[in-house]
């Protein structure tokens, strides 16, 4: 939980449209933001300044005028370490399996409600800014017999070409550059999404194309200047599906408003860890 949902959650806003609320009652809220702000540019950027009141103002617009709305996502700044293991080939071709332990506080987290279980899922596309590049497109057919080949024991031929046909993750990184993923429920569920950037911040929330919708901002830093970057989540809770969107809202907008979440009956598999990287630019 960051320092805003902490003043949002203390607050107990009315369920009444943001306009209704006194102008007292605003300038309490806002007040307290801009307390965490000065405590917050003594040891990180001066950029959360502006950042930080914007999203307050955003998060009570969204928490007073849209109450229907259910807040699948959240996100975490707070130090949380994750434990990781593998497998290395020493020169003598030797394999030998290493555990390794890593912090992040960049992390992003979603409310299942209590499901576990799901099937594979993948998305088919009615616009890109760009053709899909084969090298840097995956497809669940492929994804699925390279991680869990057992999982396709028994399915049906026409649950096999759905799979072939529905796409996991791409990104273009010429011309117009984004990064899409579709997590499915074995990667979701327990699991915490990791950013590779610093401070991300929930800016809004709402629908598209019937899903739910939350728009991310997230910074890193580039010889000195401080760099945006944007990112689009959307959720299907029915069918425990996840899509990642990095890039220029206008563009991965567009993208979400046009594609077709597909469920397969292909289940998956436990999670096999309790985190994913997600946001990352091939």
């Amino acid at each position: 939980m960051n320092n805003i949902d902490t003043i949002l959650q203390s607050a107990e806003l009315p369920e009444l449209p943001v306009e209704a609320l006194p102008d007292e009652r605003q300038a309490k809220i806002l007040s307290g933001a801009l307390q965490l702000v000065h405590q917050d540019a003594k040891k990180r950027s001066r950029r959360r300044v502006v950042r930080i009141v914007a999203a307050a103002a955003a998060a009570i617009a969204v928490l007073c005028g849209a109450a229907a709305i259910w807040h699948y996502a959240s996100v975490s700044t707070e130090e949380t370490v994750y434990h990781t293991e593998g497998t290395r080939t020493l020169s003598d071709g030797t394999e030998v399996t290493y555990f390794e332990d890593f912090t992040s506080d960049s992390i992003i987290r979603i409310d299942t409600e209590g499901r576990t279980e799901g099937t594979y899922c993948g998305v088919q596309f009615g616009w890109l800014p760009a053709a899909l590049v084969p090298d840097h497109t995956a497809y669940l057919y492929n994804v699925i017999a390279n991680r869990n080949p057992e999982q396709l024991d028994g399915v049906s031929d026409s649950q096999i070409e759905m799979a072939k046909d529905c796409v996991y993750s791409t990104d273009s990184t010429s011309q117009v550059k984004y990064t899409f993923s579709c997590l499915s429920a074995n990667e979701i569920v327990s699991c915490d999404l990791l950013l590779l950037l610093d401070d991300p911040t929930i800016v809004k929330e709402g629908t598209l194309n019937g899903l739910y919708a939350c728009w991310i901002e997230a910074y890193r830093t580039d010889r000195g200047s401080d760099v945006t970057s944007h990112f689009l989540l959307l959720y299907d809770p029915e069918k425990l599906c996840l899509v990642f969107l990095g890039g220029d809202w206008e563009v991965t907008e567009k993208i979400a408003e046009n594609m077709t979440i597909v469920q397969t009956e292909i289940p998956t598999p436990e999670p096999s860890r309790s985190y994913i990287y997600v946001g990352a630019y091939g």
